[in-house]
């Protein structure tokens, strides 16, 4: 994601998504727009990883961080554009998640009695 913190003599906007601006200019160029293909978060075990930093989180970790990707995306004072992309984050992290939480270890008493 790409932001910009734009300002004009006497009016601040605060920060706003510029992906579709910048994907206009670089078209223009006739440069081959690259989409980026790396996830935002993945599954390594019982743990999600943020993949820009590779900060391992626990399930409530995780969850937290759903939370206030929840509440960023549901701000009335940031751009549509920006609340989209924080959507599209939370909605890549709770899948994320899911798959972490279906990777921890069950109990023994729990793994019997799924087993029977």
């Amino acid at each position: 994601m790409v932001f910009a913190c734009s300002s004009t003599p006497g009016e601040r906007t605060g920060l706003r998504l510029i992906k579709g601006e910048v994907d206009g200019i670089v078209e223009r160029l006739g440069i081959p727009a690259q989409p980026d293909r790396r996830p935002l978060y993945f599954a390594e075990g019982p743990y999600v990883v943020r993949t820009h930093n590779r900060e391992r989180m626990d399930i409530r970790a995780a969850f937290a961080e759903a939370q206030r990707l929840l509440i960023k995306a549901a701000s009335a004072t940031i751009e549509p554009s920006l609340a989209d992309a924080y959507r599209d984050e939370l909605n890549t992290l709770i899948d994320v998640i899911r798959e972490a939480d279906g990777n921890r270890p069950r109990p023994p008493a729990q793994a019997a009695r799924a087993a029977a």
